[in-house]
């Protein structure tokens, strides 16, 4: 595992670059994010698709997260009503994943039997700078520790995965709670996990 220390606030280009190539070879990656760190890979690569299930020894059941560095790229691969981009424009970028109708261009492996995806749009610099450069989503999920806890250390990150991943973007300490995951399906609001994005503001909605 390689370890590539970026600046939070100002990516270097350069280093955002380098993540990105590794990205484009089909390899997995951490990195910061507004919630954990996550890990993730090209959702185009098969091979590190399943390289990060079996990571973190989960079932193909269980589906991936797609992370987006703006709505605009969301409205790819995921149907926005008027309602989910209203609720989506309130809370993203932020720590919140929404579950979404598919659209096709979500490879069929990366979606449920009911054709939903999950999407994010972190309020991390950092992962923003990588989306923006590789041009399309990262599929994603949580550095989790031995006991499934959170991680945002990138220390923490090492020691769990250091030979499993190919490279740690290490962005400095993130939270250690995960994202809130809401569902938008048929335009009903409903809180699926409780998590880092606080609830109360769909109360206004």
């Amino acid at each position: 595992m390689q370890r590539v220390v970026i600046d939070p606030v100002h990516p270097e280009p350069r280093k955002v670059r380098f993540a990105v190539e590794h990205l484009q070879k089909g390899e997995v990656l951490a990195y910061p994010t507004d919630t954990v760190y996550g890990l993730g890979c090209d959702m185009t690569e098969r091979g590190a698709v399943d390289r990060l299930y079996h990571i973190k020894g989960m079932r193909e059941d269980r589906k991936l997260a797609f992370l987006f560095p703006t709505l605009a790229e969301v409205s790819q691969y995921a149907v926005l009503s008027d309602l989910a981009y209203q609720v989506c424009k309130k809370i993203l970028p932020g720590p919140y994943t929404v579950v979404l109708p598919a659209k096709r261009w979500v490879p069929r492996a990366l979606m449920d039997k009911r054709k939903q995806v999950g999407v994010r749009i972190p309020d991390n610099l950092v992962v923003q700078a990588i989306l923006a450069e590789l041009g399309r989503p990262i599929v994603s999920t949580s550095a989790t520790g031995a006991e499934g806890e959170g991680l945002g250390d990138a220390e923490d990150v090492r020691d769990r995965y250091e030979h499993q991943i190919d490279i740690l973007v290490d962005g400095g300490l993130c939270d250690t709670a995960p994202s809130t995951v809401i569902s938008l399906i048929d335009d009903q609001l409903e809180i699926i996990r409780e998590g880092k994005g606080p609830i109360d503001i769909f109360d206004h909605l």
